[in-house]
């Protein structure tokens, strides 16, 4: 039997990702979702016991953290399940740009840490965050909560993920000349 997988995907949904940036003539948030829809289409496809959350920052809340300010502008769009070729239809059409920069990365990745320690509990599961963004939002952590977050990952065995639009990637070649300083 294969190895079941939970995986949580958060993008960034916030209005930096609504700029086209490389000579590329989707915004960042198109291709950055298109990665987001390969990897998602294949699970679904092999219809392996792999399930999928989706938390975003989003201009309204809707998350089990929402009620503490730090949380606020996160929504899970699906908390995690084996998802099937049928939900993406309806997840496509929820997952939207945002006009607000509010939401930050470091508060989703708590959130999804949350959301697999939950689900998976002390279960044999592959655990994993995904991570898709631009960089350019606000993060709202300091050095003690970052090392707590990065104790936290580490103890429940869960992968991080950082898929960043236009980061420099050495394995692939690719270097963006003029970024900016967070990337």
């Amino acid at each position: 039997m294969a190895e079941k997988e939970a995986t949580v995907y958060i993008v960034d949904v916030g209005p930096s990702m609504s700029s086209k940036n490389n000579g590329r003539p989707e915004t960042d948030f198109d291709f950055a979702m298109t990665y987001v829809w390969d990897k998602i289409t294949s699970t679904a496809s092999t219809f392996r016991l792999d399930l999928l959350g989706h938390s975003l920052t989003y201009p309204d809340t809707a998350n089990e953290l929402g009620g503490e300010e730090s949380f606020e502008n996160i929504s899970v769009l699906q908390d995690i399940s084996q998802i099937l070729l049928k939900d993406l239809k309806q997840l496509r059409q929820r997952i939207q740009l945002s006009n607000t920069g509010n939401g930050d990365a470091i508060s989703a990745i708590v959130i999804a840490i949350q959301m697999i320690t939950k689900y998976c509990k002390k279960l044999k599961y592959k655990r994993k965050i995904v991570l898709v963004t631009d960089g350019r939002g606000s993060l709202d952590a300091d050095e003690s909560s970052i090392s707590e977050i990065t104790r936290k990952i580490t103890q429940d065995g869960i992968e991080l993920v950082i898929v960043g639009v236009d980061f420099d990637d050495l394995e692939y070649g690719f270097k963006e000349e003029a970024k900016d300083v967070q990337k």
